[in-house]
């Protein structure tokens, strides 16, 4: 008598990533169609999923949950500060729903404002260099390390992921001006040893370039570190095994840690100004409306503008006298780290 057919496991196990793969692909021409009758329907709105997920956490939060703006002082008739303002307040009207485009606005003020204080002539030497303008040259120092460390230990998993993915990408080729940017904040040999130990490494153990699993668990580790490296300002009291093979990585050493200027310096230069050229240059899908968008998604995106309006709102009060107190835009920076915790701490984990 035939037994009845029954798949094995291995059978189960060999058939997951064609399953995987089919719902992906599913998911993404659901995206493209979503898109296409976005825009053809238009103004009729066509919410993609993930703008439906949000709106829905957005109804049970109050109205002002997602940022409290900075209170800037009565007075000041300044029209370089009013002109700032203005695209300060263009950014928060495109709250809550595109933190992405408040993020844009912002980085144009900062980018301005940034070339004035440092007196640098490029927004690439100005971001590189503010770090340590603001933390060793100004009377308001210690305020800016304690903002930096503010949002240095929020930076979110998600964050730290895109950042490691993009500068492994880019250390991968001999030129780029995202590798540049990598050797001139992190140093040469901090890069050689991030490059090793996260792509070529990876090789050697006879993993393939087009094994996703593998290269994506890669990243994830890299992100890691990198998030420690810009937050941890005490070594760990012990190295891990592979600390000798990477010894740039070795969070158990002070030397390899990074300061609050350099911390900032890896925020704006690497992590920011590297988002804002993806944007600027169309080399990236609209976020929200991507088959990968979700609530990680907003997440990501509301750390970049909280990163940005806070380092918008210090340059002002630098630049333009008596608009602000660097006490009153720490406090306000310690709230608005605060209500992003309490709002995105569950999303702001690995993708």
């Amino acid at each position: 008598m035939n037994q009845p057919y029954k798949k094995t496991n291995n059978q189960k196990l060999s058939r997951a990533p064609q399953q995987k793969a089919a719902a992906s692909a599913m998911k993404a021409k659901e995206a493209r169609e979503a898109r296409l009758k976005a825009h053809n329907n238009w103004p009729r709105v066509q919410y993609s999923q993930a703008e439906r997920d949000f709106d829905r956490m957005l109804d049970t939060l109050t109205p002002s949950i997602v940022v409290t703006p900075y209170p800037f002082l009565d007075g000041n008739a300044d029209e370089g500060f009013h002109r700032h303002l203005g695209m300060l307040i263009d950014a928060l009207e495109m709250l809550p729903t595109r933190p992405d485009h408040a993020f844009d606005v912002c980085f144009r003020s900062v980018d301005e404002l940034a070339q004035q204080l440092t007196t640098k002539g490029t927004i690439t030497d100005a971001l590189n260099g503010l770090g340590s303008h603001v933390c060793n040259s100004l009377s308001s120092a210690q305020s800016w390390q304690v903002v930096i460390d503010q949002l240095s230990t929020t930076m979110p998993e998600v964050a730290g992921r895109y950042l490691a993915q993009r500068l492994l990408d880019a250390l991968s080729v001999p030129t780029g001006s995202l590798r540049g940017r990598a050797i001139s904040v992190l140093g040469q040999s901090v890069c050689d040893d991030l490059l090793a130990k996260y792509r070529r490494d990876l090789k050697l153990t006879g993993v393939a370039e087009d094994d996703e699993k593998a290269v994506a668990t890669a990243n994830n580790r890299a992100g890691e570190l990198l998030q420690l490296l810009v937050s941890l300002r005490e070594p760990r009291s012990s190295a891990p095994a592979s600390a000798t093979n990477y010894p740039k990585l070795d969070l158990s050493k002070q030397q390899n840690l990074f300061d609050e200027a350099k911390a900032l310096s890896v925020m704006l230069s690497l992590l920011a100004y590297n988002a804002r050229n993806e944007r600027v240059h169309g080399s990236s899908l609209s976020p929200f409306r991507s088959s990968k968008a979700s609530l990680t998604t907003y997440a990501s995106y509301y750390f970049q503008f909280h990163l940005i309006y806070a380092i918008a709102v210090g340059l002002m009060i630098e630049c333009f006298a008596g608009c602000g107190t660097s006490s009153d835009w720490e406090e306000n920076v310690r709230d608005n780290m605060k209500k992003y915790r309490s709002v995105f701490e569950k999303y702001s984990r690995k993708a």
